[in-house]
């Protein structure tokens, strides 16, 4: 057992012992901070602070007080700086929330890609929590030896600001006195620096308190609580950035939502994105929520895409303790041959994934979008699960009947299986497809496509996670689009637009943007006819090894001649 094992482990007893294992981190800051004040260890002291230390205190037994502070004069000040290190690492995530830390590793990766190497800079933490990223900030300075001239972080949580500025004050060596701000990150913020973090709250909701406002960043542009969270701060850490580089982790769905793309674009434009790396899942300590980290500077002409979520062996992904193989992620961002995209190439785009963005999607020849060929429309709101619980699904003939993903079988819809609804409000008949339309899922975990070769006699409703495709008929034929979606090409085109990797998810704006490789009319229909007569032969040939497998099963049973 190492040093700092046996530390933790006398702490943990300690808190244990009187059932305070979940106020740990408070409960330690606030009497390392204490005893460094009272024996003159700390550089920068503060009497507000001293009193909210105190008045944590009272709430405390005597005794576990007393034990910590003999355990602090054991250990002594660079033995408490190793403990509040490892406190504040979310090593011990067990102890910790999802708003504190993203954990040393991903700090470590941030602090290089931005460039915290050398004397002058002034390091800002959007949402700093419990001090995490800025307290590797400083171990970064004191170890490569420069002084930093200033670290500053924005928490909204006072308990956690004054926690974290306890443990700076304690850790600093009096080069740079560290400053934790109470405040709203998502208020225009006036200080200045050089270098900024954010991690933002995944999921937040109405991060704004206000129905929208203007970005701060490009003032044109309104931002309201349909955007996804994590632009909002993103948008505010960039406004006040001097010349200098940032870096922001978001989730998946800012990178493809489309309620962001307008504000996607006008970053791409501006030059201000840099790259953006796809982190492993489980690369934070709380959740299996898959991260990326954009990396921000001033003029770009193009953008890194690193995808890194294949860099550790799936055994290694654990929530706990979890290291990244950080260098190998920089050498990957750094590589002369890492993937890039112009800024021209990216505008309009509906998924930044690198994993999507990084797939070889070869234009098409003579492409023409979708859009121009057809319209792209979602089914109905309503997936089979409402319809059933809602009552609607009868066993007799109601005139209306429901499309769903399992009716779909081997790329040809199962008329016959379809279910009857009592559905007699006429404001779903938009949704009621019709000869020649084309049926894709939207969300599923394999994608099927088909084409509406039947004259409904009833109206057939395209349920909730189905998409429909009506080609105008003089341009494009529906079995070629079929052809062209099942092929290699056309999945490749699919999984550019797709969002999610388990279920997967299309929508009918992504949908309308896929490239065509146009060919005249006639010739479509050429390769369709042949197309059908193959699909007819599959079918039959399955029918019969259906029946064939069927009798071998039933010849045990059967009576010999």
């Amino acid at each position: 057992m190492t040093k700092s094992d046996e530390i933790m482990f006398a702490i943990e007893s300690i808190m244990k012992s009187e059932g305070l294992e979940e106020r740990l981190a408070d409960i330690v800051v606030c009497n390392a901070y204490l005893y460094a004040y009272k024996n003159n260890l700390t550089y920068f002291k503060d009497e507000g602070l001293v009193h909210v230390a105190a008045e944590a205190n009272e709430r405390m037994p005597a005794d576990v007080v007393s034990k910590l502070e003999d355990l602090f004069g054991q250990i002594g000040i660079e033995g408490i700086r190793g403990l509040l290190y490892e406190l504040l690492s979310g090593k011990n995530n067990r102890l910790r929330t999802p708003v504190e830390s993203s954990g040393d590793s991903i700090s470590e990766l941030a602090i290089d890609l931005l460039d915290v190497n050398d004397a002058g800079h002034i390091v800002m933490d959007f949402g700093s929590g419990m001090g995490n990223f800025l307290a590797n900030v400083y171990r970064k300075a004191n170890d490569g030896k420069f002084m930093l001239k200033g670290l500053i972080g924005v928490e909204i949580n006072a308990r956690q600001a004054n926690i974290s500025q306890m443990a700076l004050s304690v850790l600093s060596d009096g080069s740079v006195e560290p400053e934790i701000v109470i405040g709203n990150v998502l208020d225009e913020i006036k200080i200045p620096y050089t270098r900024a973090y954010a991690f933002p709250p995944f999921g937040m909701r109405k991060a704004l308190s206000c129905e929208a406002r203007n970005s701060f960043l490009f003032p044109k542009i309104r931002l309201s609580n349909k955007n996804t969270a994590e632009w909002l701060f993103i948008d505010n850490m960039l406004s006040g950035l001097l010349e200098g580089r940032a870096v922001g982790l978001v989730a998946g769905m800012a990178l493809f939502s489309n309620a962001d793309i307008e504000y996607r674009n006008k970053l791409i434009e501006s030059g201000w994105l840099e790259g953006i790396i796809e982190l492993p899942a489980g690369s934070l300590s709380f959740t299996g929520i898959k991260a990326y980290m954009l990396v921000f500077s001033k003029g770009n002409k193009a953008i890194k895409f690193v995808d890194a979520s294949s860099v550790m062996e799936s055994k290694n992904r654990r929530y706990a303790n979890l290291e990244l193989p950080v260098r190998k992620i920089e050498d990957m961002y750094y590589a002369e041959g890492v993937k890039t995209k112009t800024i021209a190439e990216l505008v309009g785009s509906v998924n930044l994934c690198p994993s999507v963005v990084s797939l070889d999607v070869k234009k098409a020849e003579n492409g023409v979008q979708l859009k121009k060929l057809a319209d792209v429309f979602s089914g109905c709101q309503y997936t089979l699960g409402i319809f059933e619980s809602r009552g609607l699904i009868s066993n007799e003939r109601t005139g209306c009947k429901l499309l769903t993903s399992g009716d779909i079988e081997d790329g040809v819809v199962n008329w016959q299986a379809l279910r009857s609804v009592d559905m007699q409000d006429d404001k779903f008949d938009k949704y009621s497809v019709r000869y020649g339309d084309v049926i894709v899922t939207s969300k599923s975990s394999k994608l099927k496509t088909a084409v509406v070769d039947i004259e409904p006699e009833e109206r057939i409703l395209a349920a909730g996670g189905m998409l429909v495709v009506r080609p105008q008929a003089h341009k494009l034929d529906p079995t070629y689009l079929k052809m062209f979606l099942d092929s290699d090409m056309g999945q490749l085109a699919l999984k550019s637009i797709q969002k999610g990797a388990v279920v997967v998810t299309i929508t009918a704006h992504g949908l309308s943007t896929i490239e065509i490789p146009m060919i005249d009319i006639e010739k479509q229909r050429r390769k369709a006819e042949k197309y059908n007569e193959k699909l007819t032969a599959l079918m039959a040939y399955k029918r019969e090894i259906e029946s064939i497998e069927n009798s071998l099963k039933n010849m045990f049973a059967e009576e010999e001649d």
